[in-house]
């Protein structure tokens, strides 16, 4: 950029929207276009709590029902505990929240530890860095003051 040469860079449209400050909404999808294999697990951690939310809203059932039910789910012949997740950024030692190290995700927190997943994926945990490649894109020089430059030589 700096001796105006044109190159190829291929940047997600997610980033470019951070980068120009527009809105990214906070959904798997969005994960997905960033880190299509973080946005897969997300996905599959979603049809624990589309399952959960239609055995809550089974208005016919028992509440001991429901909450056997409850206990009883599993997406691909696991549970939720069966996964062994706590409140940590999935492949980092970064706590999505205080003590989140400590914390095991269940079927009654998944909803949030996949919210948080979503938001320091694509806020909280990159805030810096796109801050930095704004920061670094806008000092760039532009060709007219190129010129200006050598002709003060």
């Amino acid at each position: 950029m700096m001796d105006t040469r044109i190159i190829d860079v291929n940047f997600s449209r997610t980033l470019m929207r951070l980068v120009l400050e527009q809105d990214v909404p906070l959904s798997i999808a969005s994960v997905t276009a960033v880190d299509p294999e973080l946005g897969s697990s997300l996905s599959h951690l979603q049809e624990y709590v589309v399952a959960k939310t239609e055995i809550e809203g089974d208005e016919a059932a028992s509440e001991s029902d429901r909450r056997s039910k409850l206990d009883a789910v599993q997406v691909r012949g696991a549970t939720v505990a069966d996964l062994v997740l706590d409140f940590t950024l999935p492949g980092r030692n970064i706590e999505l929240k205080e003590g989140g190290a400590e914390i095991p995700v269940t079927l009654d927190n998944l909803a949030e530890y996949i919210d948080l997943v979503i938001e320091w994926t694509l806020k909280r945990g990159i805030e810096a860095q796109v801050a930095e490649f704004q920061r670094g894109f806008s000092t760039g020089t532009s060709p007219a003051s190129l010129e200006d430059e050598d002709e003060g030589a």
